[in-house]
């Protein structure tokens, strides 16, 4: 078992130091772009939040005449229709319902496409805040016509230590996506802030996986990679952070989790199937040695493999957190480090044998 785990600890410190100096290495290709751009929002039961994306849409610093803003609502129950139709005159925006029994995000997100006009198809959250320069910045790498798709940052707003918490797993895996996109074997990404070229879209909207719920950004992301890995990058810049929303409480974020866990059973991409399960063998180990310690009071093993994995995922993370001026969420990483040693397979195995609530509905995949 010594031997097992200490070949499991070597692939995954082997794989985030690569990924560390990969992260540090990514520059901003920043050079100013006039070109249309679409921005589509999926929208479902956002009253408290939808003002807020339109404001910071209107305050965007880009032409204007190359902007327009296209809203898909999926079926709200709450007062965002009424108040998106009250507020038409006010910000410039299209409105679109989906129709005929359609429903989800993905459904809401290429209705919008169908719409569009711009060259550039920019995506994000109803409950997102955007930076006044996140238009500028996330279409800068499209001078590049080598380029199809952009990935940028998301960042959680919080206020207490669950959100804290929540942002410092969040953003281990925005570094990570960002990291392998680097390396030109990207993992992931996230959608509440992606930008593609609508032609690249179109030709592989069919990828997506309409019967499963979550993952446009990821699918999208795999079938762009299998044809140009080079033409996908990331946007490190701060001014391209968009700032979304936390869970609230434990039950909201066990069932976003196990959305999330859902939607990767169905990966089919090599390089994010093998991460998948070196991280889960990698927890899945440490969970062995604490029973193992416990059954035969041997420490030793348990104590080197947890903190040298404490000590690489510290030095992974750090230069993320401190491109997003987080460094004071370092603190909790020790908690973390023991808290999901448990909770992740405890997560995949829960997600394997039950359903998840979003936006109120309930949901097998």
């Amino acid at each position: 078992m010594i031997f097992f785990s200490l070949i499991i600890l070597l692939l995954y410190s082997v794989v985030f130091i690569v990924f560390r100096f990969s992260w540090k290495n990514l520059k901003k290709n920043f050079s100013s772009l006039d070109i249309s751009t679409s921005i589509i929002i999926a929208v479902r039961n956002e009253e408290e939040n939808i003002l807020n994306i339109l404001k910071d849409i209107s305050a965007q610093n880009y032409p204007k005449r190359n902007i327009e803003t296209i809203l898909v609502d999926d079926g709200s129950i709450d007062k965002t229709l009424q108040i998106l139709k009250e507020n038409k005159s006010r910000f410039d925006f299209k409105l679109y319902q989906l129709r005929d029994g359609n429903k989800g995000k993905k459904q809401a997100i290429q209705e919008g496409v169908k719409h569009a006009k711009g060259n550039i198809l920019l995506f994000t959250d109803a409950d997102c805040r955007l930076n006044k320069n996140w238009v500028v910045e996330m279409l800068s790498i499209f001078n590049d016509k080598s380029v199809n798709m952009v990935s940028g940052p998301v960042m959680f707003i919080e206020n207490n230590i669950l959100e804290k918490i929540q942002n410092l797993e969040f953003l281990s895996l925005i570094g990570t996506g960002a990291a392998s996109i680097g390396l030109q074997r990207p993992l992931f990404c996230n959608g509440a802030n992606l930008a593609i070229r609508k032609t690249i879209f179109e030709k592989n909207k069919n990828k997506i996986r309409n019967e499963i719920s979550s993952g446009d950004d990821v699918f999208l992301m795999h079938s762009v990679k299998k044809k140009s890995k080079k033409s996908i990058r990331f946007m490190k810049s701060f001014e391209a952070i968009v700032l979304t929303q936390p869970k609230k409480n434990m039950n909201e974020f066990i069932n976003q989790r196990k959305r999330w866990t859902k939607k990767s059973i169905f990966y089919t991409d090599k390089d994010t199937i093998f991460l998948g399960f070196l991280i889960l063998l990698m927890h899945l180990n440490v969970v062995a040695l604490v029973f193992n310690s416990i059954l035969y009071s041997e420490f030793l093993t348990l104590i080197f493999i947890f903190t040298s994995k404490f000590l690489i995922d510290l030095f992974f993370l750090y230069e993320i957190l401190k491109f997003f001026k987080k460094k004071n969420l370092i603190k909790y990483l020790f908690f973390v480090e023991i808290l999901y040693c448990f909770y992740i397979p405890f997560i995949m195995i829960i997600s394997l044998f039950t359903k998840f609530e979003w936006k109120g509905r309930s949901l097998s995949k």
